[in-house]
């Protein structure tokens, strides 16, 4: 059984999803398990292989979203996207993006796209 902070981020993986898909990115997969943990969302823009790390926050008491991809996440991201990259070569480049969405209480959510943020 999911719990709520779980339920939080497949919603917010979907989210993300569909945002990426209406910016022209082809979605690979998403919660791709791996040796060192697992990729949020995979996905594709031409040549490019892309790594997407999705956070989810109700507020901002502990912070914004992206403020959770600390300096150990970036770690873990860069292994999970080498990793990834070292299975499917096809690709030229290899990049890792943070998408940060906010819900606020009315329900509306603000999406946060940073390219590159690793």
């Amino acid at each position: 059984m999911r719990n709520a902070r779980q339920k939080r981020g497949d919603w917010g993986e979907g989210v993300a999803r569909g945002y990426l898909e209406t910016k022209g990115y082809t979605i690979l997969g998403s919660n791709i398990r791996s040796p060192f943990g697992e990729i949020d969302v995979v996905c594709a823009l031409e040549s490019e292989l892309v790594i997407v790390e999705v956070k989810t926050r109700n507020s901002t008491h502990y912070g914004y979203p992206e403020e959770a991809v600390t300096a150990h996440k970036q770690h873990k991201l860069r292994q999970l996207a080498q990793w990834y990259w070292n299975v499917h070569p096809q690709y030229r480049t290899v990049r890792i993006d943070v998408i940060a969405i906010l819900v606020e209480p009315s329900g509306e959510s603000h999406i946060e796209h940073i390219p590159n943020a690793v």
